[in-house]
């Protein structure tokens, strides 16, 4: 699933007005202190970082159905502030177990849709 995200979030978010100055980056922590964020971008990295973190999953059919919830989560450049957060609850969608570019997908416009209507995009 993360490997989708990270396939589809760049080009969406450019779609509507959002461009990352680097490549997206898997990490396996929270990324909750300044410290952290810094240790996996790249060096002299001073743009703002979107985070984004599963925080739960349910199945809701014998295994095909799974609901997500996520937090992203915007930093300041500075790492010091929080500009924006979001939790989102990403509705139960069919998936097979090695194809989750559907349930991705999702994810992906939901939260630019979120950022949208919060304001953070256009």
């Amino acid at each position: 699933m993360a490997d989708e995200v990270l396939k589809q979030l760049p080009p969406a978010l450019k779609a509507s007005g959002l461009v990352l100055s680097g490549a997206p980056v898997l990490t396996t922590s929270n990324l909750a202190t300044p410290a952290e964020l810094a240790a996996v971008l790249p060096a002299g990295a001073a743009d703002p970082v979107l985070t984004i973190k599963p925080v739960g999953a349910t199945m809701d059919c014998p295994g095909a159905c799974f609901a997500f919830f996520v937090a992203a989560r915007l930093v300041s450049a500075d790492r010091s502030t929080v500009l924006w957060s979001a939790t989102l609850h990403m509705q139960p969608k069919a998936s097979r177990f090695s194809d989750f570019s559907t349930p991705a997908g999702v994810l992906v416009q939901t939260l630019i849709d979120q950022m949208k209507k919060d304001a953070l995009q256009r």
